[in-house]
């Protein structure tokens, strides 16, 4: 058996294989700069015969025949970057986990042999079913870095325990690791009569304190050739280190136990091949988590930086001859932007001189010169910084040969490239170098703190002295909650020139703040008036995969902002896209970007000045949901409804507090308080209402106490997290309440009805999905709502009776649990009732709100699809992989689903009564498989014409049949960007996977709008 054999079982073809073989293989696919030099320069991995490539991503490496078998398998877990090995051994194959080794056996894990090749089919991988099967092998905690990282962390607090300050532990950990670097890079240390060192030489090193100093300065001693910034350690500093700190590094060094059931795992980590995702996760471990969540840094991930340097230098990079490219992270943190940045201009300057030989001394200038010229940073901890400058060394270092590092000299970084200040600091010289524009950076990027700044007063400073200079602009510059990243969003805008780009990650929320109060609003209003936003990337929907390792338990939500400064330029006409990432198996586990068509979307940019809410419309909805809500918000609202102030208060209630309890609450005493949980839907639960004994009060909301009496309707502000409607209820008794619940209150009795109609309203499939497309929190951060949101509802007069029998039917459900007496049946007839009466008052206010049945379709996409995934965020990581691997979302169709004919159907409804002429038919063939659905649109003769919707089945040639419609690689975009589609000389086509949230009838008229806009552009002429 040969390694083709094996391609051949698997129906891997030339487009998704890539073979080390070919000179032209980079070409062939966009990977990382560091995983393409791995594969080029490690001499085992430089071994593969091929990789399996999906969506830019090694997902199984091919072996044959290795000459060290255990060396690989370490080499291939250091790696980091596939899942899956298959290794062809004396004609026996043997499938492995790429993330996971046997600790025993110094082996990667096994997951089979020849018997289970049938898992690994391409289209057994591109569906998902692979992925499911081997879900729980394919775990990020058994991963080379997070293993490490473990022991790192247990090894700093043990050094820490001996005295020794987090500053030292750090450095001296960071000595420690660059020492392992050396060694495993086989360069000539020359110490001691010994040229090559390995880890027992370090271990003896250690083992005597003062031939340890001795080293660190034989290392650091500029005719060594490692001078430079790297992790310096003071005299001062010294004299605190003491033996048993070095004992510790040692039983590290030796894979010894540090922490209970812990092994370091020291001598398989091959540092050689040291991801820099380490270094990014190491420096969170060196700041410590206590100081991170302080200052609000947060690791960034890997793939997300990749993304945003294929944007932003990998294209200036592609598309010019000139190799510099002046990069700027304004609060760089380990470096990670810049290092990756750095490696892109290398490769690009390798590529232009066409140079292969690097053991010259104009090389190794070349490079020191690349990082000077090119590479800048700014971060206010000292810690960032030497991790910062460690990263960019070991970057330049990998760049040389063994032999050859030894005659490299670090360039001096700190105060010119790296500056150690706060960012807007307006009195740090070596910042004002960085800001006088004579260094004309062509991108800032980063991942900047979202902590707010307080009373920063650095911080305060700057932004008085902006206001000064700005004040003949339109807005004032504001700032949300002090959110500390937006002001990184306009501080960027003093280190630009009129064609520097920017892109930031930036919290979420700041793009979909309700704008009930004005202030909310304001960060929107001068970034959309003072800058040209060219993309918005929207995480944070897949908030908890993106930053699944991050040490904030309350994950907050993430996208990337790219933008530029207009410098006075109008904004009103740029074109902004917006790309709203959706959960997919692909990305939960590999990170590979599932963008579906309609999540990417154009919008100019006077529109989100207009319409402030369709910010937030861009993540979950489409141009066919801002018609509709447009239409919507144009009615009658709560809001209006309730603004006459001699028969309504609308407020919430009283808050807490033990410290600043300033209120006297003695005329308070003794009513009903009712907790935020009694409020339930319809009605209010007596068992959990108590009597108010509290003295004093923190606030009370409206002093005049009118807002305590009834009748009240009170709303709480979180909403139910899987039907997304707000619980609200009247109240027909005086009662206290808390600020987390609203309270409507009628002054008139016959008002009550009112009050009815919006308690229904509240619970209404209108509420979930103006919740979805518009409340700033739902679905980007907590499921609660703020009040201007729901009192903007539309309103719309209903029959009490719909109130008064929900309210009837949910008590009785209620005191029949209490009870014990509800039995089975029983429960299952009130849900009923219950489901049967909220549907008919759903179809009342639809029809009382004029809504067509395209708008039924669209709101009906909304509610099953968009409430779904948001619901499947809102849970825990591992319940979140249950429900994207069982939710019937994303499970196949099968021919006998209506929602293919009915998809099918709104082609028919558009196009067949413009080609139904003159002995011509239009019709609908659907191509079905379990995994991919097809469905090609034409105009046949009349005389063949069977039926307007013809079904082909089990179409076993449908793989061949997607690649033969196009010459290019239309398989990833399938199952990356989830369908295909185009024209031929006959007909018209889409292919999609086969998943049901990708078929339903508000898609097809989406995509059916998509043709007939290419149709009009392309006169029917190739791919759209």
């Amino acid at each position: 058996m040969d390694l083709q054999e094996i391609y051949d079982k698997l129906s891997f073809t030339d487009d998704c294989l890539i073979r080390l073989s070919d000179k032209n293989w980079k070409k062939k696919v966009v990977l990382p700069s560091r995983v393409c030099h791995l594969l080029e320069e490690n001499e085992l991995l430089r071994t593969l015969d091929a990789f399996f490539c999906f969506d830019n991503k090694p997902l199984i490496l091919f072996f044959k025949d290795p000459q060290d078998r255990m060396a690989l398998h370490q080499a291939i877990w250091n790696f980091n970057e596939s899942p899956i090995a298959i290794i062809l051994e004396n004609n026996v194959v043997e499938i492995f986990n790429g993330f996971a080794i046997d600790e025993n056996k110094q082996l990667l894990k096994r997951l089979g042999g020849n018997e289970t090749l049938n898992d690994f089919t391409y289209f057994e991988l591109v569906t998902g079913k692979t992925w499911e099967k081997y879900n729980d092998d394919i775990n990020h905690k058994n991963r080379v870095d997070y293993r490490l990282l473990e022991n790192i962390e247990a090894v700093q607090k043990r050094l820490k325990e001996k005295g020794l300050t987090q500053t030292t532990a750090n450095a001296l950990l960071g000595k420690v690791i660059f020492f392992r670097y050396l060694i495993d890079r086989h360069v000539r240390l020359n110490y001691q009569e010994k040229e090559l060192w390995d880890n027992e030489d370090l271990c003896n090193c250690l083992s005597n304190r003062d031939d340890f100093v001795a080293f660190i300065r034989h290392i650091e001693n500029k005719d060594t050739g490692f001078n430079g910034d790297l992790f310096r350690i003071s005299e001062s500093e010294f004299s605190t280190i003491d033996q048993d700190a070095l004992d510790i590094l040692i039983r590290l060094l030796r894979s010894e136990e540090i922490s209970t059931g812990q092994q370091s795992l020291f001598d398989m980590y091959d540092f050689s091949i040291l991801p820099i995702e380490f270094i990014s996760n190491m420096y969170e471990k060196f700041i410590g988590k206590e100081n991170q969540e302080d200052g609000g840094a947060y690791y960034t991930p890997t793939f997300l930086v990749d993304y945003i340097i294929s944007e932003t230098i990998g294209k200036k990079l592609k598309e010019s001859s000139n190799y510099n490219c002046k990069v700027l992270d304004p609060a760089c943190g380990s470096g990670i932007f810049l290092v990756e940045s750095l490696r892109k201009i290398i490769e690009k300057y390798i590529e232009v001189n066409e140079i292969e030989d690097t053991n010259t001394d104009d090389f190794r200038q070349a490079l020191k010169s690349i990082a000077q010229d090119n590479i800048f940073g700014i971060d206010k901890d000292p810690s960032a910084i030497q991790v910062a400058i460690f990263s960019v060394y070991l970057t330049l270092l990998d760049y040389q040969k063994p032999a050859d590092i030894r005659k490299f000299k670090f360039p001096n970084l700190i105060g010119t490239n790296f500056v150690c200040s706060d960012t807007f600091d307006l009195d740090n010289k070596d910042l004002k170098a960085l800001e006088d524009k004579k260094i004309h950076f062509d991108y800032i990027i980063g991942n900047p703190p979202w902590k707010g700044a307080g009373g920063d007063r650095v911080v305060r400073k700057y932004i008085k002295e902006r206001k000064k200079k700005e004040r003949g602009k339109k807005y004032c510059i504001q700032i949300n909650n002090n959110e500390l990243a937006e002001y990184f969003v306009f501080r960027t805008s003093d280190f630009c020139t009129k064609n520097t780009e920017v892109a930031l990650v930036i919290h979420s929320t700041s793009l979909y703040n309700s704008n009930s109060k004005d202030r909310e609003s304001s960060f929107r209003r001068y970034l959309l008036e003072e800058f040209h936003i060219k993309k918005v990337f929207e995480l944070a929907v897949v908030r908890k995969e993106v930053f699944d390792k991050s040490n904030d338990k309350a994950i907050a939500p993430a996208c990337v902002l790219f933008y530029k400064y207009a410098n006075g330029d109008d904004t009103n006409n740029n074109i902004i896209t917006h790309i709203a990432l959706k959960p997919s198996r692909f990305f939960s586990m590999f990170k590979v970007f599932s963008v579906c068509s309609s999540d990417i979307q154009e919008v100019q940019q006077d529109r989100l000045k207009k319409y402030d809410w369709l910010w937030k419309v861009l993540v979950y909805g489409s141009y066919l949901d801002f018609n509709l809500i447009k239409r919507l918000r144009e009615k009658p609202s709560i809001k209006n409804i309730i603004n006459d102030r001699d028969r309504f208060i609308s407020a919430t209630g009283i808050t807490f507090s033990e410290k600043k309890a300033k209120y006297d609450a003695s005329r308070l005493k003794g009513m009903d308080f009712i907790d935020v949980y009694a409020v339930e839907n319809f009605f209010i639960n007596p068992q959990k209402v108590t009597p108010f004994q509290k003295d004093r009060l923190g606030r009370i909301r409206n002093t005049k106490k009118d807002i305590f009496y009834a009748p009240m309707l009170l709303c709480r502000h979180g909403l139910d997290t899987e039907k997304l409607i707000l619980r609200s209820a009247i109240s027909y008794k005086n009662a206290i309440f808390k600020k987390s619940l609203l309270s409507i209150k009628a002054y008139r009795i016959e008002d009550t009805n009112i009050l009815k109609n919006i308690g229904c309203i509240f619970s209404s499939d209108i509420l979930s999905y103006l919740s979805i497309q518009t409340f700033s929190s739902i679905g980007i951060e907590r499921g609660n709502a703020k009040g201007g949101e729901i009192l903007s509802l539309p309103y719309v007069e209903l029959n009490k009776d719909y109130y008064e029998t929900m309210e009837g039917l949910y008590r009785l459900r209620d005191q029949k649990k209490e009870s014990m007496l509800l039995n089975a049946n029983e429960l299952y007839d009130i849900d009923k009732k219950i489901v049967d009466e909220s549907n008919a008052y759903n179809n009342k206010i639809k029809d009382m709100l004029n809504l067509t049945t395209a708008d039924d379709d669209i709101v009906d996409y909304a509610l099953n699809v968009s409430r779904t995934i948001i619901h499947i965020n809102d849970v825990g990581i591992e319940k979140r992989k249950e429900l994207m691997l069982n939710d019937q979302l994303f499970k196949a169709l099968n021919t006998q689903d209506t929602m293919l004919k009915e998809y099918a159907q709104v082609y028919i409804d558009r196009f067949a009564n413009s080609f139904n002429r003159n002995g011509k038919r239009f019709t609908v063939e659907i191509l079905y498989s379990s995994q991919v659905i097809g469905m090609y649109f034409k105009v046949i003769d009349e005389s063949m014409f069977i039926d307007d919707i013809v079904f082909t089945s089990d179409n076993k040639n449908l793989l061949s049949t997607i690649i033969a419609l196009a010459s290019n690689k239309l398989t990833d975009a399938l199952f990356v960007q989830k369908d295909v589609r185009g024209f031929e000389k006959e007909y018209f086509y889409i292919f999609k996977p086969n998943e049901k949230r990708l078929w339903y009838k508000a898609v097809a008229y989406l995509d059916v709008n998509e043709f007939d806009d290419a149709m009009l552009k392309t006169g029917r002429g190739g791919q759209c």
